[in-house]
């Protein structure tokens, strides 16, 4: 396996990725369907890329998991493919 893409997360995101808990989404529902239509997971696994010590970083830059602008943290993920 080799990394095919690096991007930043949103915090709900990272949630998703790292834990596959959407509990804290106020809409989760739409929130999976952003992530669908974005589409990275189709690429390959997606997983955090993060340091024992990542503490993130503030932007209003969009997800590249779910493509939500909304400010907030940003934490690095990876897409993983054969």
């Amino acid at each position: 396996m080799h990394v095919i893409f690096e991007g930043q997360a949103c915090v709900d995101c990272t949630l998703i990725i790292a834990n596959d808990d959407g509990s804290g989404i106020t809409d989760p529902a739409q929130h999976r369907q952003n992530i669908a239509h974005v589409g990275l997971g189709k690429l390959g696994g997606v997983v955090m890329a993060c340091d024992d010590d990542c503490e993130g970083y503030f932007s209003w830059s969009p997800c590249d998991y779910c493509g939500s602008t909304l400010g907030g943290e940003r934490h690095p993920i990876a897409v993983l493919g054969e």
